[in-house]
């Protein structure tokens, strides 16, 4: 799997070179590393890499593919570049709609969609409620706006990045 992690002013080609357990072989351009990574809460993880332990705290952003990430330290936004990130890209360039596409970080089964296509919605309004990990996650408008498209429907088992709703923003 190669993806690209934007931060700041970095971007690295990341690629899992390989993985047992919780020991992962990770090319960050061109250099490889091992660093064991437990999961110790629904978005904590502890990490070491070169002896050095480090926890983690990640927060999802308004898109599916930015994350804000937390440690001791220091704080800072990444934006995961893969194939889907890509062709969105490339698909927004392309097409004069302008919209917001929200999208689940893992697996898990839609439980519910509380709007329709075409229906207003404001900036924080639940639009769908998906069960993962054996918790539920609701997924709000980040814009106001109406809603364009509904992927899924209740029931439906989902994969992680799958757009799942889209959003028009309002004045575009």
């Amino acid at each position: 799997m190669s993806i690209e992690i934007k931060t700041q002013n970095r971007t690295a080609s990341v690629n899992l070179v390989h993985k047992d357990g919780t020991l992962y072989t990770v090319e960050v351009d061109g250099v490889q590393y091992e660093v064991d990574i437990a999961k110790t809460g629904s978005s904590s993880y502890s990490t070491i890499l070169n002896g050095k332990s480090t926890d983690i705290d990640l927060t999802r952003g308004h898109f599916y593919n930015h994350v804000h990430v937390h440690t001791r330290n220091n704080d800072f936004d990444v934006e995961i570049i893969d194939e889907k990130a890509r062709y969105l890209a490339m698909a927004k360039s392309e097409s004069a709609i302008d919209e917001t596409i929200i999208s689940s970080p893992m697996p898990g089964k839609v439980v519910r969609v509380d709007k329709k296509e075409g229906q207003e919605v404001v900036k924080g309004e639940t639009l769908i409620v998906v069960a993962a990990m054996k918790m539920e996650s609701e997924y709000k408008s980040p814009v106001d706006g109406v809603v364009y498209r509904i992927n899924v429907k209740v029931n439906d088992n989902i994969q992680g990045g799958e757009p799942l709703v889209e959003v028009k923003p309002k004045n575009k």
